[in-house]
């Protein structure tokens, strides 16, 4: 392509009313390298898919060269923050029905209750549901409560008394509606997840 290319100047290749100024040979390589100027590229690929001979001809006898300089390109994974860039730039091309809520960017808020604290997961009013976590420290607790509907309580992370009865990871409890909890607190620290009515 090098040698080719030394050929050319300003203006070399370009087409006319008449046809293309420059060698097949010429064009094709410069087109392989990329170094064709827009239109001239465009106009280029048209002729090839036009099945135009001599066009055809050189980029199948480039072939060998092109599989040899490609594959002595050694792949490079991008860097996190060029990754997020391109992730950023095609963000708002992307549309989807989920709602996804990152660990990271999640919004943990203090209780009346020391110790505990919580994060809504989910809120349907129509339903009369809500979802959220729950994180309890070491030795933290809350108080007796009523359910004035279904409670549904995934232990996550750690232990939990809920009343007399003990929980840890993967425990699960539903409470039906009209039942109170009795005292609940974590001797390790827990999380939780909770469905309950709003």
């Amino acid at each position: 392509f090098g040698a080719l290319a030394s050929k050319t100047g300003p203006g070399y290749i370009h087409m006319t009313t008449n046809g293309w100024d420059s060698e097949p040979e010429m064009t094709a390589a410069l087109y392989a390298a990329g170094a064709l100027p827009h239109d001239e590229r465009v106009a280029f690929e048209a002729r090839l898919d036009a099945g135009d001979a001599e066009c055809l001809e050189e980029m199948s006898r480039l072939g060998p060269a092109l599989e040899t300089l490609f594959a002595s390109v050694v792949p490079v994974d991008p860097t996190s923050s060029v990754r997020d860039s391109l992730l950023q730039k095609i963000a708002p091309k992307i549309t989807s029905p989920f709602f996804v809520q990152r660990s990271a960017e999640a919004d943990w808020q203090e209780t009346s209750v020391p110790g505990v604290q919580t994060r809504l997961l989910f809120e349907d009013h129509e339903r009369n549901i809500r979802s959220s976590l729950f994180r309890l420290q070491p030795g933290a607790g809350f108080p007796e409560h009523p359910h004035p509907g279904v409670e549904e309580c995934f232990v996550i992370e750690g232990d939990v008394w809920i009343g007399d009865v003990y929980m840890q990871a993967g425990d699960y409890m539903r409470a039906p509606a009209g039942t109170e909890h009795g005292f609940t607190y974590s001797k390790q620290g827990c999380l939780l997840m909770l469905t309950s009515a709003l």
